[in-house]
């Protein structure tokens, strides 16, 4: 069974100490590593009252999450994934909560999740949308369905040369028609649509997409949109905080967000689609934005791509300007949402 596609191993385990028994470097342990190590031996002290004859029966599979997650997938696991069951908490239940005067209880209740890890192990060849609905940690945005086959969610490692090649695909033949879209295309090579390099020692193990942290470190995300059924992407966009250069910037607007690399797949055009992605970076924006405060979200599109600013229009996005570039004009347009207690709506 663990060789189908969509099977895992899953693993509720205590960490292992830092640092190998008699290491004179004890003494510079931390608090977490301190706690861990004498939380590992009452573990095992545990298991050999309870009649376990061996006293070495209890082997910690690894000391960090990246410990444990290389660990498996040199045992024959296609990919691992691993995390401290205090992270796999917060980053699916409440990741911004901070407790402003955390009780010694709540301490306590921190160090011991962090000295468990929760991993996954994958075998070879599996779906790597099963390994982020299998493991929503992995990145901001946890993956949704939308219908019966097709998914939302981050952008995965191993989705970038696609994602790329799809976006340049989009839009060869006006970068051979205008310098100034090969222009505007070549930036995107030197700035977010950057390949992973990728370190040897965590291939299998790490999947973090340059392209998803780019937009993270701008408050952002980095989607795609998956077709279950084939494990093809779809479409996929991107959303940032505005930069204080964009065009449209309302500086009595603090909640600002522009919208990026909006593409779909041919085959999946006509299904509203594109509506979907702009949904769901809409919804990440809006959920940055407290009741009773607007948001304002900025697009720019070529006034050649009819198809794109018929999109925009539609969904309610007002043309503010039109840049002269060289033998195109680029659109930007504007739309503001309004978050009351209860509903967002567009003005």
């Amino acid at each position: 069974a663990l060789q189908h596609a969509e099977s895992c191993m899953i693993l509720l385990e205590p960490l292992g100490p830092s640092f190998p028994a008699n290491d004179p470097l004890q003494n510079e342990q931390t608090v977490l590593q301190s706690y861990q190590e004498s939380y590992a031996c009452m573990f095992q002290e545990k298991m050999e009252r309870g009649g376990k004859a061996d006293p070495n029966i209890f082997t910690p599979v690894g000391s960090s999450p990246r410990d444990v997650a290389r660990r498996i997938r040199s045992r024959g696991w296609g990919s691992a994934i691993a995390v401290s069951l205090a992270n796999a908490t917060a980053s699916t239940a409440s990741a911004n909560y901070k407790a402003k005067e955390p009780f010694d209880e709540q301490v306590a209740l921190l160090l011991h999740a962090q000295s468990y890890v929760v991993a996954c192990g994958f075998p070879p060849g599996g779906s790597a949308l099963f390994r982020r609905v299998m493991a929503p940690w992995q990145s901001n945005v946890k993956p949704f369905r939308l219908n019966k086959h097709l998914w939302i969610t981050s952008i995965d490692q191993t989705e970038e040369v696609t994602v790329k090649d799809w976006f340049f695909e989009g839009y060869g033949e006006l970068t051979r028609t205008y310098k100034s879209v090969y222009k505007l295309m070549q930036g995107t090579l030197k700035k977010d649509l950057i390949l992973t390099n990728v370190d040897p020692a965590d291939e299998g193990v790490d999947f973090t997409s340059h392209f998803s942290k780019y937009y993270q470190e701008r408050d952002g995300c980095f989607l795609v949109a998956i077709d279950s059924r084939n494990q093809q992407i779809a479409g996929f966009i991107a959303l940032s905080k505005a930069s204080p250069h964009a065009k449209g910037l309302a500086s009595k607007c603090p909640y600002t967000f522009e919208v990026h690399r909006l593409f779909v797949v041919p085959e999946y055009r006509s299904q509203g689609m594109a509506g979907h992605l702009m949904d769901a970076v809409q919804g990440f924006g809006m959920d940055k934005v407290p009741p009773g405060d607007t948001a304002t979200f900025l697009a720019a599109t070529l006034n050649v791509l009819d198809a794109a600013n018929r999109f925009y229009e539609r969904r309610g996005f007002v043309l503010h300007d039109k840049e002269p570039l060289p033998g195109v004009l680029l659109h930007h347009y504007t739309l503001r949402v309004h978050k009351t207690a209860n509903v967002t709506t567009e003005n």
